[in-house]
Formats: C-alpha cells, sequence, structure tokens
C-alpha cells in the first residue's frame, strides 16, 4: 500500500492518499486499482525519449536525428573495418598508384561486381529490418493485451464483482506486481523497488526469493490462487468468474510469448550467410572508391559501413 501522502496519477484523476482514507477498505480498494493504472510501463528508454520531444511542443524530427544515445552502433566492427579502409587507401595512394593505372580494366570490372552484389545485399538487409520491426510491433501488441487484461480485471474487481474487500485487495496489488516483474524479468533486472509501496512485507519477502526471470509466472500464480480461493469461498459472482476464465491465461500467454520474442533471434544460418557476404563485400569497397576518392574513400567507407554493419 502506498504510504501517506503518496502521490498516484492516473490521467485526469490526482489522489492524494491520506491516514484517514487508507484506514477505509473501500479507499484503500481504490488506491490499490489505481496503482494498476498508474505502473509506469510506457517503454523503454527510446519511447521515453521520443514522447518527452512530444510533450515540448518542438517535435522529435530534428531530435530523433541529432541523437546520439539509442542509436545501434557496432563498435569493434566499425573500428576494424575504418582501420582496414584507411590502411588500404594510404597504402594505395602511396605505393599503388602505378598498379591502379596500368590495371583499368580489372578495377571497372570490380566496380560492376561490387554493385551487383551490393544490390542483393541491401534486399537482405531490408528483410532483416522489416523482421526486426515484426518482432517489435509484436511485442508492442502483446503489452497491449497486458493492459488490457488488466485493466479489465481492476475494472470487474473495482465495480463489485469480488465480494471480499481482502481478496480483491490482494488481487489487484498482485496484478501490479505483475506488469512490473514482467517488465523486469524482459530487461533481466533484479530491481522490484517499484512494488514496496503496494505489496506487504510478506509478500515482497515471497517474492523476492524467486528468480527475477520467474517472478512473472510467480505473479499469475498468486492472482490464480486469490481468484480459486473466492471461487471456493463463494466471493465472486457468475460473469466476473467466466471473466476471470479468460483474463488470466491471457496474462500466462502474453508472459509466454514475449519471452519467446526475447529468447528468439533471427536464424542462424540466415545471420550467418549475410554477414559473410557483407564483410567481403565492404572488404571489396575501398578498392572501388580509391580510384576517385582517395583520401575521402575513408569516411565514405564508415558512412556505408554504419548504414549496414
Amino acid at each position: 500500500m502506498p504510504n501517506p501522502g503518496h502521490r498516484v496519477n492516473s490521467g485526469a484523476l490526482d489522489v492524494r492518499v491520506k491516514s484517514v482514507e487508507v484506514d477505509n477498505n473501500e479507499a484503500k480498494l481504490m488506491v490499490d486499482t489505481l496503482n494498476v493504472f498508474n505502473t509506469n510501463l510506457t517503454g523503454g528508454e527510446g519511447v521515453l525519449f521520443i514522447q518527452a520531444s512530444k510533450a515540448s511542443g518542438g517535435g522529435y524530427w530534428f531530435v530523433t536525428l541529432f541523437a546520439i544515445r539509442g542509436r545501434a552502433f557496432a563498435t569493434w566492427p566499425m573500428i576494424i573495418y575504418t582501420a582496414y579502409a584507411a590502411a588500404i587507401t594510404i597504402f594505395f595512394q602511396i605505393k599503388g598508384q602505378t598498379q591502379i593505372t596500368q590495371n583499368a580494366n580489372m578495377w571497372s570490372g570490380l566496380q560492376t561486381s561490387v554493385s551487383l552484389v551490393g544490390i542483393a545485399l541491401f534486399f537482405l538487409q531490408t528483410f532483416r529490418t522489416n523482421s526486426a520491426y515484426q518482432r517489435w510491433w509484436e511485442g508492442r501488441c502483446l503489452w497491449d493485451s497486458v493492459n488490457t487484461a488488466c485493466y479489465s480485471m481492476a475494472r470487474i474487481t473495482q465495480a463489485g464483482g469480488i465480494s471480499s474487500k481482502k481478496h480483491a485487495r490482494r488481487l489487484l496489488r498482485w496484478m501490479c506486481g505483475y506488469l512490473v516483474t514482467l517488465k523486469a524479468g524482459l530487461r533481466d533486472e533484479e530491481d522490484i523497488s517499484e512494488l514496496y509501496p503496494i505489496l506487504s512485507n510478506t509478500e515482497l519477502e515471497e517474492l523476492e526469493e524467486v528468480h527475477c526471470t520467474q517472478r512473472c509466472v510467480y505473479t499469475v500464480q498468486k492472482i490464480t490462487e486469490t481468484w480459486l480461493s473466492c471461487q471456493a469461498e463463494k466471493k465472486i459472482g457468475t460473469a466476473s468468474d467466466k471473466e476471470f476464465e479468460k483474463l488470466v491465461p491471457d496474462l500466462m500467454r502474453c508472459c509466454g510469448s514475449m519471452e519467446r520474442i526475447m529468447h528468439t533471434p533471427m536464424p542462424f544460418a540466415y545471420i550467418t550467410h549475410l554477414r559473410s557476404f557483407l564483410v567481403i563485400w565492404l572488404s571489396v569497397l575501398p578498392f572501388i572508391f580509391m580510384i576517385n576518392l582517395k583520401y575521402y574513400t575513408i569516411g565514405v567507407c564508415f558512412v556505408i559501413a554504419y548504414a549496414l554493419l
């Protein structure tokens, strides 16, 4: 439960919990419900960054264009490749000018080959990008399903679908626990400090004994236990019971689906094939540009490699 004076926000709601309210069962139930809606799960660092930029009123086009944090950058591959491109360019500009002039036909044929292979590589890169976005969007849809299920369960509980206030509050607290532990488990984080004002000391001790990747499953187990206890004691209406019968398995399904996305990378054969030909293509690239661009080849190769690696 939140401490007296703890501020809870939910859309237009702005509730300050006071000692008098905390002593009342209805107020406790309302606070537990608000905690479900107030759990801060808006997204990762990139989402928060974009939302903050939009809230400032200036949009986020230029902000994302010049952003440093959050960009994908293969540090060591980029360092090694840039050093390789620099070495090739400097060597041929100092020692190999004669060889370039004498073998002009060979360099022309090499340019044609690189162009043709480059087209195929870009198609493979597009497939990789589309697959990455598809995985991201599937995760976003799953999180929307989680929110919908939790909102529905909170609505039923607050509306009196469960007659026992004790069971209702326990159910709402474990729903908050589900949201926080799901987020922490997907990020492989041990920190569950967001639950300190919500769960009781006993519940926190039980939860902290479970490994971070299994805490989400544990919270679903606790939600199920509370729901079955309401059934046994006839504390839940028939209509509410049928809705819970649909919603509780949804929580477990979403948890498993998110873990599937997290633990299933791109196919190994596809990645090895793409990276092997990408490295060969990038290795030949300096030979193409150094004829006309000379020392500017290093910068051009760096930019192209950054876009592809």
